[in-house]
């Protein structure tokens, strides 16, 4: 790859880590700010469980790869799967980094989490951006794939939002309930 590729590859991340971060901090106060509407729901955490707080990476994320792809992305051959995969990252930071520190403080803090989804983001755009600068996953069938997991994680987080399953990673850390509240 040139080196002006990178750069301008390299300039797009930074674009997209603050776009996505502007944007994911938004979206943790959207559903309140909507009065709780169901469609806002969809994409915007809907209580105080690390499951729910997933989607102020991606969607951000997504919504911006998606401008990205308009402008760079039909010159990779590898664009929808460094991204998908860019993405399961950034989401299993959050969670790996989320539970680790909370299991050897015993309780989450405000700085703490901000600092796990900034870290989170940043290796999100990473993990795309070295797919991408290496050629990895070119062949044809991973294009399909990169489209299967963006599809899944998106109609995860509509389905779970309303039926989360009773594990840990679904609780509401403040009411100590599953999912949207009822109201």
């Amino acid at each position: 790859m040139s080196y002006n590729r990178r750069i301008h590859l390299r300039t797009y991340c930074i674009l997209g880590f603050i776009f996505t971060s502007a944007l994911g901090v938004l979206l943790h106060f959207t559903f309140d700010w909507s009065k709780q509407n169901r469609i806002v729901a969809f994409f915007s955490p809907v209580n105080e469980s690390t499951w729910e707080h997933l989607k102020l990476l991606a969607f951000p994320y997504l919504i911006y790869s998606i401008l990205e792809y308009l402008k760079i992305g039909q010159i990779y051959d590898n664009y929808i799967i460094a991204k998908a995969l860019g993405l399961l990252a950034g989401m299993l930071s959050i969670v790996m980094l989320f539970y680790t520190y909370t299991g050897i403080i015993g309780k989450g803090h405000v700085i703490a989490d901000s600092v796990v989804f900034f870290l989170s983001v940043i290796i999100a755009f990473a993990v795309s951006s070295l797919i991408l600068n290496h050629h990895l996953f070119r062949a044809s069938i991973f294009q399909p794939i990169g489209v299967i997991i963006i599809l899944a994680i998106v109609i995860a987080f509509m389905w779970f939002t309303f039926f989360p399953p009773k594990i840990h990673l679904f609780i509401d850390t403040v009411t100590k309930r599953y999912g949207i509240a009822m109201k």
